[in-house]
């Protein structure tokens, strides 16, 4: 896992994201994890339209927050999620990039 570039505030749509990714990471054994695994661990998506949270995963992935892979045919037609960010480095940024937006 890598530290956040300075440059990027992830908003909170796209935090709930990657905080599904890192649940359905962590209790799938830190394998890569589908989309379906990803809606299960974030109740807080259940809401939104799963074209919606595609696009956030795409987002993420090219700030090179996660990895996406093609799932194996034999298995499932869809993609697999891998975080490349830790938890506690976004969140420790996140909170620490907010406090100075409003001072």
């Amino acid at each position: 896992m890598r530290t956040v570039d300075e440059g990027v505030l992830l908003p909170a749509a796209e935090l709930g994201v990657m905080n599904g990714i890192w649940e359905a990471y962590e209790k799938n054994g830190q394998s890569p994890v589908t989309t379906r695994e990803v809606l299960a661990c974030a109740p807080e998506l259940a809401n939104r339209n799963l074209v919606t949270i595609l696009t956030f995963i795409n987002r993420l992935t090219g700030r090179g927050f996660i990895k996406i892979e093609k799932q194996n045919p034999e298995v499932g037609r869809g993609n697999l999620y891998t975080p490349l960010v830790g938890p506690l480095i976004i969140r420790r940024w996140h909170i620490r990039t907010s406090w100075r937006e409003r001072w």
